[in-house]
């Protein structure tokens, strides 16, 4: 349950029912019959609006956001460190509210049921009188009706409408009367305290419970938002994308050994600018025996920065020109890759395998890509398709393909551990060497090596099942 609808349970019950138990003394109350028709009415109007107060400063420091509050703070906005104050002490306010709530609803029911009778005995005609059962009714009626819409529900709407101008407004009467009731305020909190404890449950002070959010709360909160018309689709996509990156590790997004452009240690300048016409990349690892003997990172506007200082330096070694490798774990979490990039002011990583050797590479565009998708590059290079239709139930895939992506495009559940791409879990399962039209049953998916890469499956062709089929056509 939120903290707002626990503020409303805790506020309202109390308020009503301190009503319908004083009804019957208020009746009899001398100092409330001693006053004038017009004084009561005042200290009814004064009573309620104390009593709204109280319940726009509880819902309002609840529902006011504490970045908010700080961006407040650091703006100077008269009253937010007031607000800040009581974000950080939010039990000790709430505690006070609730004093001030009771306090004002208690002396509303002494004063307005008696202010009432006499209004409907000297201005209607209606000797109803205290000890009748109709005069009592209406009485409690009329002032229920004014506490609940005027003392309660009004301030809260406006205040949960607009926290941030309430709070400000709010906040700093509220710390007065904080500091003049604090004993009160002490043993009340107390008291709750030692309730809860009595019958089991342990209370969290700080009140920051409510401000916290679950992966699953955040994507339910972005989901109600889009429903609601206040969110673009593609920003709610690009948000979740970001909680399943921090879920991946560097070997789930990292270019495979396989597929890296790398050039040699010996290679000349010339060499290079005719890769990079090919490839058309900004940046190639560089290797020593093998590609498993990574030495440094190779940036082009470092080589065109050379030329243009060297002319005539086409035939020159690369050795002056590369830079020194990041290299970073395959089990690395992506979350803290981005800080190594970030720490090392570099965009390229070589990730390494558990035997120290090269398993792949990865790039800062290859982290971009799986939070914004595919990015036109200003040189396009002609990949294929990861997923191609073919036809009915029949799919081109990449044996590059993620496995977790597999699963969510056909909705099926693979049970492999050990391999992060088709390929690979196609491989194992085949317990040997490929060859094209090798077919494996699995996970409700038929596939087909369709194409090899060297060793590698380069494509496989999936073929869903027609109950499958069926069954997402009904679901649509």
């Amino acid at each position: 349950m939120s903290p707002i609808v626990e503020s409303a349970l805790s506020m309202e019950v109390p308020s009503l029912s301190a009503l319908l138990l004083l009804a019957d003394s208020a009746a009899h109350t001398p100092q409330a019959s001693s006053l004038s028709i017009p004084a009561a009415l005042l200290i009814v109007a004064l009573l309620l609006f104390i009593n709204g107060y109280f319940v726009a400063l509880e819902f309002a420091l609840v529902a006011v956001r504490k970045t908010r509050v700080d961006e407040m703070v650091r703006q100077k906005v008269r009253g937010a460190k007031s607000v800040q104050r009581g974000k950080n002490h939010v039990d000790d306010f709430v505690a006070a509210a609730q004093l001030g709530i009771t306090v004002a609803s208690l002396a509303l029911g002494m004063v307005a049921e008696d202010t009432v009778l006499r209004i409907l005995d000297q201005w209607f005609g209606l000797k109803l009188g205290h000890e009748s059962g109709w005069g009592i009714a209406i009485s409690l009626t009329v002032v229920t009706i004014f506490h609940v819409v005027v003392g309660e529900q009004v301030p809260k709407m406006l205040a949960i409408d607009r926290p941030n101008r309430v709070s400000v407004v709010t906040a700093p009467p509220a710390e007065v009367f904080l500091k003049v009731c604090r004993p009160a305020i002490w043993l009340l909190s107390w008291l709750t305290g030692l309730i809860l404890r009595l019958i089991g449950i342990k209370a969290t002070g700080g009140g920051h419970a409510g401000q916290i959010y679950s992966e699953e709360e955040i994507e339910s909160l972005l989901a109600t938002r889009q429903q609601a018309g206040l969110a673009d689709p593609a920003e709610n996509e690009m948000i979740s994308q970001v909680f399943d990156l921090f879920d991946m590790v560097a070997t789930q997004i990292m270019i495979p050994r396989t597929e890296m452009v790398c050039v040699p240690a010996t290679a000349s300048i010339r060499d290079i600018m005719e890769i990079a016409a090919a490839e058309g990349h900004d940046r190639y690892p560089v290797y020593g025996q093998n590609t498993d003997e990574i030495v440094g990172i190779l940036l082009m506007k470092d080589l065109v920065s050379f030329l243009g200082q060297n002319p005539d330096g086409l035939d020159s070694g690369i050795t002056s020109l590369w830079r020194e490798p990041l290299f970073v774990p395959g089990t690395l979490p992506c979350s803290q890759l981005l800080a190594q990039l970030k720490d090392k002011r570099t965009r390229l990583a070589i990730v390494l395998d558990e035997y120290g050797g090269t398993a792949g590479m990865l790039t800062l565009g290859d982290v971009l890509h799986r939070i914004v998708g595919e990015v036109d590059e200003e040189v396009e290079i002609e990949e294929p398709e990861k997923i191609v239709a073919l036809g009915e139930n029949l799919y081109s895939v990449s044996g590059l393909v993620l496995t977790e992506d597999v699963e969510k495009f056909f909705d099926v559940n693979i049970d492999d551990e050990m391999n992060d791409t088709i390929g690979g879990v196609v491989f194992s399962l085949l317990g040997r060497a490929p060859t094209v039209g090798d077919d494996i049953d699995f996970s409700g998916l038929t596939f087909r090596v369709d194409s090899l890469d060297g060793m590698r499956i380069d494509r496989l062709l999936v073929r869903t099942s027609d109950t499958k089929k069926e069954s997402e056509e009904s679901d649509d």
